[in-house]
């Protein structure tokens, strides 16, 4: 049980991050291949509210797409795509591939002309991701089949390729795509995530004085208490070296993030598990040990 119930936290928190447009330049700055940037107009880089997401590919992705110019002078579609699980998907083509569909659909509806679509996976668990081909998928060996296969590339970010340095020292500018992309690295690990999370907030500690800064720290704050076990104690800590207003954008959102959580649990729970709730909300606000909360429970 975490401060609160939320669903797809990893997905809701990249979408935060990536719908900021200098954010995403960012990310492709640093993380698309050079041959990429070389063929596009980043100052045309915009952010495309239309939703391109069905029911069937609501569980994977988080539907967020920019569109940019070529420099041959034609508008493309730039998909960043999110797998938020802790396990690679097995057959991801065939998702990026419906995606892509909805895309070309609403360029036909809207009369427009087809566009080119880069799909971009960001990809954040455990285990490394193991990219195939779209032919690897189909035990055949007779070549001459292949051409009825629909077989196209994506970009990948494997966040486990990374080191936390590599992160922090270069290859991003922003201080929010470095430190959401860090949060989302070691969010599997907590004892990780914990010992190293006063860097991981120190990198903004400039950014936190502006109010994008802290609506920013309010995401990292919702994510952090929705994934993890890590307590308020534990995130004040990591926020001292900042300025009050940081330390009261923490406050705050965790007394939202509890009471949501309280009103959501109450609403499910049986007398037993409100207890329960009550319980692990008032030990994650104050510190409560395990034996203390133990003792409670009995009464």
């Amino acid at each position: 049980m975490t401060i609160m119930d939320v669903s797809n936290p990893h997905d809701k928190f990249f979408k935060e991050v990536f719908s900021i447009r200098e954010n995403a330049l960012d990310f492709i700055n640093g993380a698309f291949p050079a041959k990429f940037k070389e063929k596009i107009l980043p100052e045309t880089l915009k952010l495309d509210t239309t939703s391109y997401i069905d029911e069937k590919l609501n569980e994977y992705f988080s539907d967020i797409v920019y569109t940019c110019s070529l420099k041959a002078g034609r508008e493309m579609k730039i998909s960043l795509l999110f797998e938020h699980k802790s396990y690679p998907v097995k057959y991801p083509h065939f998702q990026l591939l419906r995606y892509m569909l909805n895309i070309w659909e609403s360029n036909i509806k809207q009369n427009l002309e087809l566009q080119i679509v880069v799909p971009m996976i960001v990809y954040h668990g455990k285990s490394k991701w193991q990219k195939k081909g779209m032919k690897d998928y189909f035990k055949i060996k007779d070549n001459w089949f292949f051409r009825f296969i629909p077989d196209f590339d994506y970009l990948l970010t494997d966040l486990s390729s990374y080191t936390n340095s590599q992160i922090k020292d270069g290859t991003f500018q922003r201080a929010a795509i470095e430190i959401g992309l860090l949060m989302q690295k070691n969010i599997f690990n907590e004892k990780k995530l914990a010992r190293h999370l006063k860097d991981f907030i120190g990198i903004g500690r400039l950014y936190f004085k502006e109010e994008e800064g802290l609506k920013f720290l309010e995401s990292v704050l919702r994510y952090l208490f929705s994934s993890t076990e890590i307590g308020v104690d534990d995130a004040l800590k990591s926020i001292e070296m900042i300025d009050g207003r940081a330390k009261e954008t923490l406050m705050t959102t965790a007394e939202k993030l509890i009471a949501q959580g309280l009103e959501q649990g109450l609403e499910r729970g049986t007398l037993l598990d409100k207890k329960e709730i009550l319980i692990k909300l008032i030990s994650k606000k104050f510190g409560i040990s395990e034996k203390e909360r133990s003792f409670i429970i009995t009464v």
